[in-house]
């Protein structure tokens, strides 16, 4: 019987850590959004500004009426900051995900345990 009770304390642990991982969720949602957003927004204003010949420096090299062909490679390498935001926003919610899959997992060989004893 007491095994029972631990493995029923443990599955109410697990499930109340899978709520708390499920809390992280939207936040992390939201700021997958918002980098996104920034990203796209200065992607796009960078290759506008390209374009029409607005000069630019990265790291000490300037920049200014790129070959057609290389501009929007040249326009991401400027938004390359952004650009590894928005990646780290998604890496997070991916492992947060997958921390949410391994405690599903988890739980649910607790609840078979708990079935077989029973």
């Amino acid at each position: 019987m007491s095994e029972i009770i631990r493995i029923s304390q443990q599955i109410d642990e697990k499930s109340n850590e899978l709520g708390q991982y499920a809390k992280r969720i939207k936040p992390l949602i939201d700021d997958i959004a918002t980098v996104e957003e920034e990203f796209e927004k200065k992607y796009a204003k960078t290759l506008i500004q390209l374009k029409n010949g607005v000069e630019f420096e990265l790291d000490g090299i300037k920049i200014k009426d790129p070959p057609a062909a290389s501009v929007k490679e040249i326009a991401r390498g400027i938004c390359f900051k952004e650009k590894v935001a928005m990646d780290k926003a998604e890496l997070l919610f991916r492992g947060l995900m997958k921390t949410i899959d391994i405690l599903t997992t988890q739980m649910d060989g607790l609840r078979s345990k708990n079935k077989y004893i029973e």
